[in-house]
Parts: C-alpha cells; sequence; structure tokens
C-alpha cells in the first residue's frame, strides 16, 4: 500500500527477484485496499506511513482492528517514524530509497515468522471460552477473574489503562477519535498524542489477547468503541440491585465511590450519581432495620455514613430521631452539638433551620 505508483511497482520487482513472498494484490489508495482486505486475508501488509489523506499509521489502525495478529512491515522515507511503528509493534521497517541489504534481512525475518507461524496453527487447539471478568470500578479500577491468564494482569502504561477504563465508561458508544485524544492527553500536541494513542490501542488489543477476554477495541470513521464480550462492571451489577430492590447485594458490591483512587476528570459525574444512589439505599436499609425492632444496627450504620458524608443534614436528622428512639439524649445532644461546631468551624455555617427546630423537638421533650 503506498500513493506513489513508482514505489509500489519497485517493491513489487524486489519481492518477484527474492521470490519467497508472492504478491497478491497492490493499492495505492487506502480506501481500497482497506476494502479488499476486509474480504481477503494476506499473510504481511507492506504499508507506506507518509501518505496524503489517510496516514498509513491511521491505515494501519484499520488493519489491526480487522487482524490483530497480521504483521505489517512499514516503509518510511523519513527515520523518525520507525520509533513509532515498532511501538505498534509492526514486523519491521524499510527505509527509502530502500537499501538491497537491508530488504534481504527484513524478509529472513519476515520468512522465518511465517514458518513458525505456519506449523503452529496446524496444531493450535480450539480457541479457550473467553473470560468474562468483572471489572471493579467502586475505589479502584481492576480486572477480577479467577483465571490464571487474568489474575495477574499488568498495564504497560498508565494512560492504556485508562484509555481502557474511559471507553468502558461509554458503554459501547462509538468514540471519536478528537474526543479521546482531549480527554486522555489534554496537554500533548496533536502529533504526539496521536502517536500516544495508537501505542495504547495496540497495548489494550495486545492484553486482551494475551488474558483471553473476548472484548474487542474496534476502529472505525475516525472513531473507536469497546465491544465488551460478556466483561461486566461492578457498578453495572450495583444499579441493577439498586433497580431490584437488592439492597444488601448493592451494599455489597459498594466498596467507594466510582473510580475514586484515579484522578479521571471525566469521571465525576457518574461518580457523584452513583453515591447518590448509594445513600439512599443506605438510609431505606436503615429505615427498614428500625422499623424491624432494630435501631443499634440502623444507628451504627447511619453513623458509618455520616462519617463518609459529615455535611449532610438529611443523614443527621435520622440520627437524632434514632438516638431519641432509642431514649438516648445525651448522646442525641452530644450528636447535634459535635455537628454544629464541624459546621462553624470547616464551612463558616450553621444547621439549617429545619434540622435545628427537629433538635429542640427532640431533645427537650422528655
Amino acid at each position: 500500500m503506498d500513493d506513489e505508483r513508482p514505489a509500489l511497482q519497485h517493491l513489487e520487482r524486489m519481492l518477484k527477484e527474492d521470490g519467497r513472498i508472492q504478491v497478491e494484490a497492490m493499492f495505492t489508495s487506502p480506501e481500497a485496499a482497506l476494502a479488499h482486505l476486509r474480504q481477503n486475508k494476506p499473510d504481511i501488509v507492506f504499508l507506506d506511513i507518509g501518505m496524503p489523506g489517510m496516514s498509513g499509521l491511521a491505515a494501519a489502525e484499520y488493519v489491526q482492528a480487522m487482524y490483530p495478529d497480521l504483521p505489517i512491515v512499514f516503509i518510511t522515507a523519513y527515520s523518525e517514524y520507525a520509533v513509532e511503528a515498532f511501538e505498534l509493534q509492526a514486523m519491521d521497517y524499510l527505509l527509502k530509497p530502500i537499501v538491497p541489504a537491508r530488504f534481504r534481512k527484513m524478509l529472513d525475518r519476515v520468512a522465518a515468522s511465517l514458518a513458525r507461524k505456519a506449523p503452529m496453527e496446524r496444531l493450535q487447539p480450539p480457541a479457550p471460552h473467553p473470560n468474562q471478568p468483572t471489572v471493579h470500578c467502586f475505589k479502584q479500577f481492576e480486572i477480577v477473574d479467577s483465571a490464571p491468564s487474568v489474575s495477574n494482569l499488568k498495564w504497560r502504561t498508565l494512560k492504556s489503562k485508562e484509555l481502557f477504563a474511559f471507553l468502558l465508561h461509554q458503554r459501547e458508544e462509538w468514540v471519536a477519535r478528537d474526543l479521546l485524544l482531549e480527554t486522555i492527553w489534554p496537554h500533548y500536541d496533536l502529533e504526539r498524542a496521536i502517536k500516544h494513542l495508537h501505542t495504547s490501542v495496540y497495548q489494550i488489543r495486545k492484553l486482551l489477547k494475551e488474558w483471553q477476554i473476548g472484548a474487542v477495541l474496534e476502529y472505525n470513521l475516525e472513531s473507536y468503541r469497546l465491544l465488551r464480550g460478556g466483561i461486566r462492571t461492578d457498578a453495572e451489577l450495583f444499579e441493577t440491585a439498586v433497580r431490584n430492590d437488592d439492597a444488601d447485594r448493592g451494599l455489597r458490591l459498594y466498596r467507594g465511590e466510582y473510580l475514586a483512587e484515579h484522578d479521571f476528570p471525566w469521571a465525576v459525574l457518574r461518580r457523584e450519581e452513583l453515591h447518590r444512589q448509594y445513600v439512599r439505599i443506605m438510609l431505606q436499609t436503615a429505615e427498614r432495620q428500625a422499623a424491624a425492632g432494630n435501631p443499634q444496627a440502623a444507628l451504627q450504620r447511619l453513623l458509618a455514613l455520616h462519617e463518609a458524608e459529615p455535611y449532610e443534614e438529611v443523614i443527621c436528622g435520622r440520627i437524632l430521631k434514632l438516638y431519641k428512639d432509642s431514649n438516648d439524649i445525651g448522646a442525641l445532644k452530644r450528636f447535634y452539638h459535635t455537628f454544629a461546631i464541624r459546621l462553624q468551624t470547616e464551612l463558616n455555617t450553621v444547621p439549617q433551620a429545619d434540622l435545628a427546630t427537629l433538635y429542640e423537638e427532640l431533645a427537650g421533650k422528655p
């Protein structure tokens, strides 16, 4: 694939003279080449990086999305692209003008790789059923599975981890490349950000294969999406439990705020919404415990919630009522005074009128 036909013809001539690789097709248009590849999988692709319109690096994204294991040899007139070619895990690269000795060395590598690949494909057992792990999003982002291939997974870079988390966060929706660049690499110049995106995409695809996870990272029309292939997140399981009024399961799943240990600005809105749901089911559970004649359990639950939400007056009001129901007026007064002092000291404010009135009513009754 090269926009210059003389360059294509020169490469074809060199391949024919060597005789080890048969040329199946040649294209000056990346779009035409990709259309051909959708119907025909070759053993190897030779790809010029510096094409106008769709660059060779962008075309490689499509090729790797279709065939993650397909070897690619990049051809470029600029040596600085060689580094990025290897970041995309190209099998090799050639600098223009192509030096015959370097060309033969590249073909030796290609031939050796194809020779190893053929018997491996014949002997390879059927692909195992993909793992369907649960991804922990509460507190810390991690993939959890009992399979040995997944239990000790390591991310190559923090940015590839964030990119995966962000695409998972989008729930299989397409995300424009420019939005990814602005979100994950906001302080990088465009060229550098694109290079890091290409590298991170490759790393994610490689790791998904190594971990035998059935998710697929797709690329089309300058956009990406992550098809989950059975991946579940604890955040979604929590939301399902809330919808099904299964508070016990929901509370077990909620290990901390959504992606709390990661400084991801894009996660803030969902973090707040999930936390509101958590507070709501904590209050509902405490109400049920109190109604069932177990006010101490309800009180302990609300005191724990108060530690996480120290300024929330609805929670404070429920705690005051439980102290009253337990006939512990001393604890009621101490709790309210501590709360009022905290508001004054930390926020320079006082309890709202409704809570102050409730306190006077509860504390003043015999």
